[in-house]
C-alpha cells in the first residue's frame, strides 16, 4: 500500500461511490433470488430452533419487505405467535454492497483485494447469521411466544442487543466498516497511514 495523500483519498471516495451505486443498481432484479436464498438459509439454520419453537421463512408480497418470519410456540398449536416483516435489501444486501465497495476501492494489489473480498463476504454472512439468531431468540423470549423465560435483567439486556443489532440499521454499516478494516489492512499499512497523517499535521503547524 502506497503512502496516502489527499488525491488518493478523493479517488478512493469516488471509486467507492461508483462501485456502491453499481452494486445496488441490480437490486430490483436480484430481490427475488436473494430473498429466496435468505429464506432457504434461514430455514436450514433456524427452522428447528428448539423443541418448542417453530420458525418459518416465507415470501412477502409487500413492496418494502420481502421476507415474513413466522415465530410460534409449538405447545400452543400455533394459537400464539409473531410475524416479523423483514427487508433483506436494508438488512443484508446493502451492507454487502457497502463493504464490497469499500474493499474494491481500497488502493491495494488485486491479489490482496480479491482475498479481502473473499474473507469479507464470509465474515459479513457470519454477522448476518448472528443477527438472525438474535432476532429469533428475542421473539422466543417475549410475548406472545414465551418459549424462553428471562430474568428482568437479561430481558433488558437482550432488548438492547436486539434494538441495536437488528432494528438499528446503522449497526450493519458499522460492522461492514469493521470487517473492511480487518480484511483489507496490514500492520505496515497503518504505519504508512499514520506517517502520512503526521506529515500533514506538521505542515499545518
Amino acid at each position: 500500500m502506497k503512502p496516502v495523500g489527499a488525491g488518493q483519498v478523493l479517488r478512493f471516495f469516488c471509486l467507492f461511490m461508483l462501485v456502491f451505486v453499481l452494486l445496488m443498481a441490480p437490486w430490483p432484479g436480484l430481490r427475488a433470488f436473494y430473498s429466496k436464498v435468505y429464506r432457504a438459509g434461514g430455514a436450514f439454520l433456524f427452522g428447528s430452533s428448539c423443541s418448542n419453537g417453530i420458525v418459518q421463512f416465507c415470501k412477502s408480497n409487500d413492496l418494502e419487505y420481502d421476507v415474513e418470519i413466522y415465530i410460534f410456540n409449538r405447545d400452543e398449536a400455533r394459537k400464539t405467535g409473531k410475524v416479523v416483516h423483514y427487508s433483506t435489501r436494508y438488512g443484508e444486501y446493502m451492507n454487502i454492497a457497502f463493504m464490497s465497495a469499500l474493499i474494491l476501492a481500497t488502493p491495494i494489489s488485486c491479489k490482496r483485494r480479491t482475498k479481502a473480498l473473499f474473507w469479507g463476504l464470509i465474515l459479513i454472512n457470519f454477522f448476518f447469521v448472528f443477527k438472525l439468531a438474535v432476532l429469533v431468540i428475542f421473539h422466543f423470549s417475549t410475548e406472545p411466544v414465551f418459549i424462553f423465560v428471562l430474568t428482568p435483567f437479561w430481558e433488558q439486556v437482550w432488548s438492547i442487543i436486539y434494538r441495536e443489532l437488528v432494528v438499528n440499521r446503522t449497526f450493519g454499516f458499522i460492522a461492514s466498516v469493521f470487517i473492511w478494516v480487518l480484511v483489507s489492512f496490514r500492520r505496515e499499512d497503518w504505519g504508512r497511514i499514520l506517517m502520512r497523517g503526521n506529515d500533514l499535521s506538521n505542515k499545518m503547524q
